[in-house]
């Protein structure tokens, strides 16, 4: 007699500077942490690709990890291959996370008054 276990539903969420965050259903168990980017639509780019962070619960406690992208230390790292309900977090890049402090509305409002002031000054010449 043989038995075979399977979980049915195997998650894992990808959060962050991707094209398609969310929480992802994998059908065979099995997905590599390039896989889940791939998954959510690749980095977009404006992404901080230095400091990704993948979390997991072991034991009862969750556990961090600070992955460089721009290194191949993921590829020998037990992190490699993800777990069930594993979180990987896209950090924006400072450029970006500057930019977003303004509030959308100031910039069409500046570039208005901006095109009005050299109206003005073209006409006045």
């Amino acid at each position: 007699m043989i038995i075979q276990l399977k979980i049915l539903n195997f998650k894992i969420t990808v959060l962050g500077d991707v094209q398609r965050p969310g929480t992802f259903n994998i059908p065979n168990e099995k997905v590599s942490f390039i896989e889940a980017i791939g998954i959510a639509g690749d980095l977009n780019i404006t992404a901080n690709m230095t400091d990704v962070r993948l979390y997991r619960e072991i034991n009862d406690s969750l556990q961090t990890s600070h992955i460089n992208l721009n290194s191949d230390e993921i590829f020998y790292s037990d992190f490699y291959m993800l777990q069930q309900n594993d979180v990987i977090y896209i950090p924006p890049n400072k450029a970006k996370s500057r930019s977003s402090k303004y509030s959308p509305i100031y910039i069409p409002l500046l570039t208005s008054v901006s095109l009005l002031l050299t109206t003005l000054n073209l006409i006045m010449r």
